[in-house]
């Protein structure tokens, strides 16, 4: 059961119900967001439409596989090595899954920064990662986020990773990933002000995730608060 409703007034702007098997679920979760879009909208250019679907998957346990990957981004070595398996098992069940390849740069990146040792393999990964998301899905603003990334952190092409990230921005500002990324980047850079904005953004739009508080944690720390 689904519904749409304005905090204004709490009037009902749209409910529906829907009976459908498991198997389903990700082809009902895109009805809903296409239906709350028009009711919002009135009509959806073909542009819209396709980015509604963007990056996505019609196989329900790759996108489980995905989501599990995602839980264990940040933490531990364990940890890490966890969410890269998961991811890995994504593409592979979905090949066409680019968000997934974005995520699986993404750990893999995250893996090369943080160890201290045995960083040219993961980065080599990390490279092939982002490349198959962009080729599949060029316009995927997680996969341009990623790109940053490792332009920011193996090649240091300051210029470049920037260009990235504010691509990333302009595809998806709502992205959790986009502005968390982009907010660490801005950080390095001695920006900090404009760092903390986007790990703030970031921490508002997913307050669960660990890594933007993580980040205006050091963006404190840097300013010797």
């Amino acid at each position: 059961t689904a519904e749409l409703v304005s905090v204004r007034d709490d009037r009902q702007l749209w409910g529906e119900k829907y009976t459908r098997s498991a198997d389903d679920v990700l082809k009902v979760e895109g009805e809903i967001a296409a239906t709350i879009a028009r009711t919002l909208r009135g009509q959806l250019s073909g542009e819209e439409q396709q980015k509604l679907a963007r990056g996505a998957t019609a196989d329900p346990e790759a996108y489980r596989l995905y989501l599990k990957g995602r839980d264990f981004a940040a933490g531990t070595v364990v940890e890490m090595d966890k969410s890269v398996d998961y991811l890995q098992q994504a593409v592979a069940r979905a090949p066409d899954f680019a968000l997934a390849h974005a995520s699986l740069a993404e750990a893999y990146t995250r893996q090369a920064f943080l160890r201290g040792s045995g960083r040219a393999e993961p980065a080599s990964k990390a490279r092939a990662a982002v490349a198959r998301a962009l080729e599949l899905d060029p316009d995927l603003a997680e996969a341009r986020a990623a790109l940053g990334s490792v332009l920011f952190y193996f090649e240091w092409d300051w210029a470049g990773a920037e260009a990235e990230f504010q691509r990333a921005l302009a595809l998806n500002p709502g992205s959790r990933t986009v502005q968390e990324e982009y907010g660490n980047f801005l950080s390095a850079m001695g920006r900090l002000d404009e760092g903390l904005a986007r790990s703030r953004e970031a921490s508002l739009l997913d307050p669960l995730s660990v890594g933007p508080v993580h980040d205006i944690g050091i963006n404190f720390m840097a300013r010797g608060d």
